[in-house]
C-alpha cells in the first residue's frame, strides 16, 4: 500500500479507513468525524495519546456551523481566512465523538487550503479529522515522501505536492467575554495579521498568546526529527569548545540549518531539512536570533524549533552551556 489516487482516497475514507492527504501547511491523517473506528484508527496509527485534541476539516463555514458554535468575531474569521491555515477552538455541538476531543466542551476546525482535500470533503458530504500524518511527536510530513517514509508504505497517501505553508495552522479561541482573542498555537497567520483584522473589522479583541491543551501540539516536546537539534542561544561565535559540547552529547558531525531571512520561506523549508539531516545522521545546530523571539511573524518557526530542540547552548562567563530542551 502506497501512492493511491483521489478516488482511491474517497472509496477507502466511505469505508472507515484512514488516509494520509496534503494540506497547505502539512500532510493530515485523515479519518471521517461519524466513526469511531476511523478515528480510533487515527490514534492507533500514529501512537497518539487520546488525551490530544483532533482538528476538523470542514469544507467551509457553512459545514462547520453544523458542529460548532459560531460568534460574531469567529463567524468573521472564518469568512476571511478560510480555506487557509487558521483554526478555531469553539463551543461544540451534539454529535462531536468524545475521541476528537477528549469528551471536551469545545471543538477545533479549519477549512484547508488544497484542491484535493476539498474535493474529497464535498465528495463525501462530512468532515474530515486530520492530525500530521507522523509518529506522535515526530516531525510533521510536507510531502508525500515523507508519509511513506514515516510508516514504511502501510498508510496510503495521496501526492498533492510539496506543502506550501510547511508548519502546522494557528489555532485561535475568542472570548467575547473578556474581549480576547488567545492564540493557543501559533503558526503561519501571526498576531500582527489578526490584529490588523479586527481593526479593519471596527470589532475591539485584544489577540494574545496563550497555549492550552485545548490545542494539538501544546505539549513541551514536539516535531522532533530522529536526530538531535540544538539551539545556539548566543550571538557568540560557535567555536571549537561550543561544538566539543555539543559532540559530548551526541556524536556528530553537528551541522548548522542556515535558516532564510523571510519568515514564510524558512517555516515552509523547516521539517524538509529536519528530514534532510537525519537521513544523513546529522544532528543539527540553529543559531537562534534576537528577533525570533519578538517578532510575531516568526513566533510559528520559533515555537517549532524550540519543541523540536533537545538542547540549548548558552554562553557564560566565558563558557559554553548545554541546557537540555527534554
Amino acid at each position: 500500500m502506497a501512492l493511491i489516487d483521489q478516488q482511491q482516497a474517497l472509496e477507502f475514507l466511505r469505508d472507515g479507513a484512514v488516509v494520509a492527504l496534503p494540506t497547505e501547511t502539512v500532510y493530515g491523517l485523515a479519518g471521517r468525524i461519524d466513526q469511531d473506528q476511523a478515528l480510533e484508527r487515527i490514534f492507533k496509527t500514529k501512537q497518539r495519546p487520546f488525551f490530544d485534541p483532533l482538528i476538523v476539516h470542514v469544507k467551509d463555514l457553512q459545514q462547520a456551523e453544523a458542529w460548532a458554535q459560531f460568534d460574531e468575531a469567529s463567524r468573521h474569521l472564518a469568512t476571511s481566512f478560510w480555506p487557509g491555515p487558521l483554526t478555531m477552538v469553539l463551543p461544540k455541538k451534539d454529535g462531536i465523538s468524545r475521541l476528537i476531543n477528549n469528551g471536551g466542551t469545545t471543538v477545533a476546525l479549519r477549512s484547508p487550503d488544497h484542491l484535493v482535500f476539498q474535493q474529497l470533503l464535498e465528495q463525501l458530504k462530512v468532515p474530515l479529522a486530520a492530525p500530521s500524518a507522523n509518529m506522535f511527536g515526530k516531525t510533521s510530513p510536507t510531502t508525500a515522501q515523507h508519509v511513506l517514509q514515516e510508516f514504511a508504505g502501510n498508510v496510503p497517501v495521496v501526492d498533492g505536492g510539496a506543502c506550501h505553508r510547511g508548519i502546522e495552522s494557528t489555532v485561535v479561541q475568542v472570548d467575547l467575554n473578556n474581549q480576547v482573542l488567545r492564540i493557543l498555537r501559533p503558526g503561519v497567520i501571526d498576531a500582527d495579521q489578526l490584529r490588523d483584522f479586527f481593526a479593519n473589522q471596527n470589532i475591539k479583541l485584544k489577540v494574545i498568546e496563550a497555549q492550552s491543551e485545548q490545542a494539538p501540539g501544546h505539549l513541551k516536546n514536539h516535531y522532533q526529527p530522529n536526530q538531535p537539534v540544538a539551539l545556539v542561544d548566543s550571538l557568540q561565535p560557535l567555536d571549537q569548545q561550543g561544538l566539543q559540547r555539543l559532540t559530548e552529547k551526541t556524536s556528530g558531525p553537528w551541522q548548522e540549518l542556515l535558516v532564510d531571512a523571510n519568515p514564510t520561506v524558512a517555516a515552509r523549508h523547516l521539517y524538509g531539512h529536519f528530514r534532510e539531516f537525519s537521513d544523513l545522521n546529522k544532528p543539527l545546530w540553529i543559531r537562534v536570533q534576537p528577533h525570533w523571539k519578538t517578532e510575531p511573524a516568526w513566533q510559528g518557526f520559533y515555537d517549532r524549533i524550540q519543541k523540536a530542540a533537545s538542547y540549548r547552548l548558552v554562553y557564560e562567563n566565558g563558557h559554553w552551556r548545554v541546557l537540555s530542551e527534554t
